[in-house]
């Protein structure tokens, strides 16, 4: 319940009690190109996922998860970062084959030691050219 300063209710606004921290900062995460397709001719063979953090310092994260949640692919655990950085993807699942033609999420999560977490995702397709 509210304080009494405000009189044990608080309807319709944010509760006295609550705890107003955000603990979540920003971050941003960026897929280039947003299509691959990994047929080995040499043109959009693999996608580059960039980071962006606001200090260095931060722990990561970085999974691919098929559009039912299936994690298909672990590319980065418990990775140290900087502030900026990338890695790339070439299609592949953990066993090194390359993935249905479809839609993948990149799941991106970092941690840093004072307590801030970034929470990213991106979208990415994997096609065939014909």
């Amino acid at each position: 319940s509210a304080s009494e300063r405000e009189n044990f209710a608080t309807p319709g606004y944010i509760n006295s009690q609550s705890k107003l921290s955000n603990n979540s900062s920003s971050g941003t995460l960026s897929i280039d190109p947003q299509i691959i397709s990994p047929d080995g001719d040499g043109q959009g063979d693999f996608t580059t996922v960039a980071y962006a953090l606001p200090t260095p310092g931060y722990v990561a994260n970085l999974r691919v998860y098929t559009i039912n949640g299936l994690e298909v692919k672990t590319i980065a655990e418990n990775d140290f970062l900087s502030e900026n950085g990338f890695y790339t993807w070439d299609g592949s699942d953990n066993n090194g084959s390359v993935l249905r033609i479809g839609y993948y999420i990149i799941y991106f999560e970092a941690f840093h030691s004072n307590g801030d977490l970034v929470k990213l995702k991106k979208k990415v397709v994997i096609g065939s050219r014909f």
